[in-house]
């Protein structure tokens, strides 16, 4: 008796598509500050505000206004984007805390930045080609 054995041998290709943005190298002011050791209040750090006025300003004069709205408690850092600002222009940034009962704290100490220029990214390659070798 003779045995026989077959094999099959299935070739497929597969083309795997990938689309999808990359972002750009962000440019703008970023901010840091330091959580409040103790925090005081009820103990718990909700959050925090972000006030940014522009020129040189102290708290409780100038034009501030809420730069994004309450920010989580971390990370303690922002990048403000360079698309809302302005280009040979002094800002004045303070932050808020807020605990989770809602009650804030005084400004914190007021970081202020003159701005020459943002920085700009550069052009992108072109001419980018894949093929199945």
């Amino acid at each position: 008796m003779k045995r026989f054995s077959k094999v099959i041998l299935f070739t497929f290709a597969a083309l795997i598509i990938i689309t999808g943005t990359w972002a750009q190298t962000s440019h703008g002011i970023l901010l840091k500050w330091t959580a409040p050791s103790p925090v005081g209040g009820n103990g718990t750090i909700q959050g925090y505000y972000l006030f940014r006025c522009p020129g040189t300003c102290v708290a409780g004069t100038g034009s501030w206004t809420s730069v994004d709205g309450l920010l989580p408690a971390t990370p303690t850092q922002y990048l403000d984007p360079a698309s809302g600002l302005a280009n040979n222009t002094t800002y004045s940034y303070g932050a808020v805390t807020v605990d989770s009962a809602g009650s804030q704290s005084a400004y914190s100490n007021i970081a202020t930045v003159s701005v020459t220029t943002f920085p700009t990214n550069p052009n992108p390659p072109s001419g980018c080609t894949a093929a199945v070798q």
